[in-house]
């Protein structure tokens, strides 16, 4: 018997099936691809400290003092969530007050806590090196203070502050 082929003839089923799962397979691949690109541009949420600041100068200027300390001070209040002071580093016109541990780094923290919540206020104070301080607080004057995620160090909160009289 002779086959004839005419024009209403399809594809052969065997055929049809090879193509369709070749098709499922291929789209089923772009889908995984789109959903693994997709979780892995997922970026942690920007870190926020939402604080109030004042910046109090201690009365005397510390521009060649040798006094152990004249009482300058930096006052954050929490006005959301917490902060753990332990992580961060904080930064007067570029130098380091509180969290590295170096030089100059000796600022007390008070009350003595590591973890401050929303409505606390706490006190970062000129510490008691018996050299002259690293940075002399004026009133009057603006700073720029900056505090740094000290594990990514990523500035996280910074603001220019005039000192004022304590």
């Amino acid at each position: 018997m002779k086959w004839k082929r005419n024009g209403k003839d399809g594809v052969s089923p065997v055929i049809a099936v090879i193509l369709m799962v070749a098709i499922t397979v291929v789209l089923a691949g772009v889908v995984v691809l789109w959903v693994t690109r997709l979780s892995q541009t997922q970026e942690e949420a920007p870190e926020v400290l939402n604080l109030e600041v004042h910046l109090y100068n201690g009365g005397t200027s510390d521009e060649g003092s040798s006094a152990a300390t004249d009482g300058d001070y930096l006052e954050f209040t929490v006005l959301s969530g917490s902060v753990k002071w332990s992580n961060y580093k904080i930064t007067i016109a570029g130098t380091s007050i509180y969290g590295d541990g170096t030089s100059g780094d000796d600022w007390t923290m008070s009350p003595s806590t590591t973890t401050t919540t929303a409505g606390e206020t706490i006190k970062f104070q000129e510490g008691t090196s018996s050299g002259p301080t690293p940075i002399a607080i004026d009133t009057g004057e603006t700073y720029n203070i900056k505090i740094i995620n000290i594990e990514q160090q990523k500035v996280v909160w910074e603001k220019d502050v005039t000192a004022v009289s304590a």
